[in-house]
């Protein structure tokens, strides 16, 4: 009798439990195939928002399983350049996949689990004519900085033209990303191009400062930005500055105050001055104490931008280099 009560107790025990499992839909199971229309994706969560972005991910996901096998197979008409670019920014580019043109079609809800899931296609042609769009819009504006006006100085067609190098880095991988979608080799060396038309028109630079580490620092953020200070006779740009240090003994401590007189000159002319100052203490000796007031001034010129210490403002284009 007491064998007969236990078994009845786990029939209903397990009768219970299967009351709460949730038959999967068949199309969760036997997702929809992909065609030259629609992308499907399925995804779950705690939330319907939380399944469409897994759903979103597992397309992105299959547009990089694309890409890889695209670029496991060389050819001889395929650049090489570009197989480079795209093998370093595979990860990247469709981690960066912005969609739209997506619905969801169908929808699931465990409430007992309380998970939600979900099957989102995505209309394939749309989304690449928006990427289309977006590409040309970027294309025009790299295209449009790369050219030099003729009034225009080489260091105002430089800041501009290096503002648009994130341009022309989110064109390229746009364009990548429609040609995975498309199946079609489009190609886009943007980025490339804009580097190697600014190095063809090199910015002259040269330093005329009175304090060695500030000069150190400044040859430094030059070298960052792909610049490189020398001596020439009429260059491009000037970055002069002097400084002035002034001594007084504040609790038993030396203490140099050093002001900096900064301009920026072009061929035009001067284009903006600073002056601000910077101090630094010694418990012995006042050379100790312009060193560190030395120190002091260059670390200030890399955390405020190397422009900024020279009083450039930000021009139209939102970039000071």
């Amino acid at each position: 009798m007491k064998n007969y009560f236990l078994s009845a107790l786990l029939a209903l025990t397990f009768l219970g439990c299967a009351t709460h499992i949730h038959p999967l839909p068949k199309w969760w199971t036997h997702t929809p195939a992909d065609s030259a229309q629609w992308l499907y994706g399925i995804g779950e969560g705690s939330s319907l928002d939380e399944a469409k972005q897994q759903a979103l991910a597992s397309i992105a996901g299959q547009l990089e399983t694309r890409l890889s096998a695209k670029l496991s197979v060389r050819t001889q008409e395929t650049n090489a350049a570009f197989d480079q670019y795209a093998d370093r920014n595979i990860r990247t580019t469709v981690a960066d996949v912005n969609f739209s043109h997506f619905q969801i079609i169908e929808k699931d809800i465990d409430e007992h689990k309380q998970r939600v899931r979900v099957l989102v296609k995505l209309n394939k042609p749309a989304l690449a004519n928006a990427w289309q769009q977006q590409y040309d819009k970027l294309a025009t504006q790299v295209t449009s900085a790369e050219k030099k006006q003729p009034n225009q100085s080489v260091f105002d067609w430089w800041r501009k033209a290096r503002g648009q190098l994130k341009s022309a880095a989110r064109a390229d991988s746009i364009a990548m990303q429609r040609s995975i979608l498309q199946d079609t080799p489009q190609p886009s060396q943007l980025l490339a191009h804009l580097r190697k038309v600014i190095k063809a028109i090199p910015l002259t630079v040269k330093i005329e400062g009175d304090n060695d580490a500030i000069n150190r620092r400044i040859i430094d953020l030059l070298d960052k930005k792909d610049l490189r200070a020398s001596s020439c006779r009429q260059c491009a740009l000037i970055l002069r500055y002097r400084t002035k240090t002034d001594y007084e003994v504040i609790y038993n401590q030396q203490v140099a105050t050093m002001q900096f007189f900064g301009q920026l000159v072009d061929d035009r002319g001067v284009l903006s001055e600073s002056h601000w100052r910077m101090q630094g203490a010694s418990i012995s000796q006042r050379q100790v104490a312009f060193k560190a007031a030395s120190a002091l001034a260059a670390d200030k010129i890399t955390q405020q931008g190397l422009w900024k210490s020279f009083g450039l403002t930000k021009g139209s284009n939102g970039y000071y280099q």
